[in-house]
C-alpha cells in the first residue's frame, strides 16, 4: 500500500468527472485493492472550511504524497 490510511495526499492531476483540480488535498479513507496493476483508494476531499465535499475512488496514479514543508 502505496499510501496509509488517514493520511493526507494531493491530486497529482486534475480529475473532471468529480471536478476535482490537481492539488487538491484530501485524506486516504480507504484501500480499495489492486485492480488493473493500480492500488486503489477512497479519498474523501474538504473545502476552505474543513467540511466534507464528497469521497471519491481514485487510482494511485492521480495522488501524490503531500510536499514537505516547514515554517521557518
Amino acid at each position: 500500500m502505496k499510501f496509509k490510511l488517514y493520511t493526507q495526499v494531493m491530486l497529482s492531476q486534475d480529475v473532471p468527472q468529480y471536478g476535482l483540480k490537481q492539488g487538491d488535498v484530501g485524506t486516504v479513507v480507504e484501500f480499495l485493492g489492486v485492480v488493473g496493476g493500480k492500488e486503489g483508494y477512497s479519498v474523501e476531499f474538504f473545502d476552505a472550511e474543513d467540511k466534507s465535499v464528497g469521497v471519491e475512488m481514485l487510482d494511485e496514479s492521480h495522488l501524490t504524497h503531500l510536499p514537505n514543508r516547514t515554517i521557518q
